[in-house]
């Protein structure tokens, strides 16, 4: 009876150890490649279809006027293996142009994604070492160009000022930030109308409004009514090596 029981008992311990044993399955260690934002960007508006380069005012206010974004051209990439060149020739790129997704081809800079509030999932996860299907735009740094980061949604520009909507409802970066601010936080990168798109609180629809013929405010809400729709585009900003 005794060694009945006892091998009763060895039954029920062999059972729970193998419950703690890890399976081999091949992806049992596997976790998805978490997209993330351009390191730096600057914010293009788009109007209309057209997309036009902002900047800032000594205050921080933002604003944009009539100056295109122009194509972003690749610089020739220097083959890395001596068989089976990549490529050796520059190559027009578009954001809103759907990536070809050849075998052929190798890109320099690490690829870089919106955030998890991306509601388009096919667009969130990808095996590392793969092109998105939707690249960022791109423009390389000169000086003058007002660049930003972001960060757990706080947006900040080159002096550390954090980009707000203040009580009028205007789109500006402040040092310290205003205390009846209506926002401060909140900002997301979207794939959403053939762009990247900066997001407030999950919303990408901002407005314009005129301060004169070829000069605009952006707004979180229209406050005339000319005021136009606008969208705030991420334009990638590409550092040149000179090694």
């Amino acid at each position: 009876m005794k060694f009945t029981s006892a091998l009763a008992a060895f039954g029920l311990l062999a059972v729970a150890q193998s419950n703690l044993i890890k399976r081999g399955g091949d992806y049992d260690d596997y976790t998805p490649w978490k997209p993330y934002y351009p390191k730096v960007f600057t914010l293009g508006v788009k109007v209309d279809g057209k997309i036009y380069y902002s900047f800032q005012v000594n205050d921080g206010q933002f604003e944009f006027d009539h100056k295109e974004y122009e194509e972003y051209c690749e610089p020739p990439h220097k083959p890395k293996w001596k068989s089976e060149p990549k490529h050796d020739s520059g190559k027009w790129k578009r954001g809103d142009d759907e990536y070809d997704d050849d075998d052929d081809e190798e890109d320099d800079n690490t690829v870089q994604f919106g955030d998890d509030d991306d509601d388009d999932k096919k667009d969130k996860y990808y095996k590392p070492g793969y092109k998105p299907y939707h690249p960022f735009l791109k423009v390389d740094y000169y000086k003058g160009l007002d660049v930003y980061t972001l960060k757990n949604t706080i947006l900040k520009d080159s002096k550390g000022r954090i980009g707000s909507i203040v009580a009028n409802h205007q789109f500006q970066f402040d040092k310290p930030t205003q205390p009846d601010a209506l926002f401060t936080k909140g900002f997301s990168i979207v794939w959403e109308d053939k762009n990247w798109l900066l997001a407030l609180n999950g919303k990408t629809t901002f407005w314009d409004s005129a301060l004169n013929d070829y000069l605009y405010k952006v707004y979180d809400a229209p406050i005339t009514s000319k005021s136009r729709k606008v969208e705030l585009v991420i334009i990638e900003v590409v550092f040149k090596s000179y090694d």
